[in-house]
């Protein structure tokens, strides 16, 4: 399973989810799709619910790998979810949403994490090729340095982090 669907962004995603998640926290993960990180999560002990517009071909199958797998039919647009979790997951969703759709997305997340939760929320979902990744490691990292130099000229002191893969 691992190998088969743990390929580009859903690695960075492990990655990053791996280093930043406490186990102890109750997860709910938005547009889950297939659950590729989700269950990996769940697989290193993480509490972990995902949710999506519908449920996928792959969940009986997966279910029977996962077995405290839990997946349910929500539309974060027209509802909240009837429990309060401590951390959302929003992978790859909100490229797609108008500026009404976006904001009934954070209204309803505030009423389904609880006070002082945490979401993690990546905000495109491109796919990988040649220009998304001439893109992303080298004009990215060009216009970040260019822009703290520009600073650092105007006496704005500041420094470049990278941090997994972003600046």
């Amino acid at each position: 399973f691992i190998e088969g669907f743990l390929k580009g962004r859903f690695h960075d995603y492990n990655d990053f989810l791996s280093e930043n998640l406490e186990k102890e926290k109750k997860i709910i993960s938005i547009a889950s799709g297939r659950c590729i990180n989700e269950l990996i999560l769940l697989n290193n002990g993480f509490d972990i619910d995902c949710s999506d517009l519908g449920i996928p071909k792959s969940y009986n199958i997966s279910k029977k790998i996962f077995k405290d797998f839990n997946f349910f039919k929500a539309d974060i647009l027209n509802q909240h979810f009837n429990k309060k979790y401590q951390t959302a997951l929003a992978l790859g969703l909100i490229y797609v949403f108008s500026e009404e759709e976006i904001n009934k997305f954070f209204l309803n997340l505030n009423k389904s994490i609880e006070i002082n939760g945490t979401l993690i929320l990546d905000s495109s979902s491109s796919s990988n090729s040649f220009y998304t990744r001439l893109f992303d490691k080298y004009f990215l990292k060009f216009e970040t340095y260019l822009i703290s130099f520009f600073f650092n000229v105007i006496g704005k002191k500041n420094t470049v982090v990278k941090r997994h893969h972003g600046y």
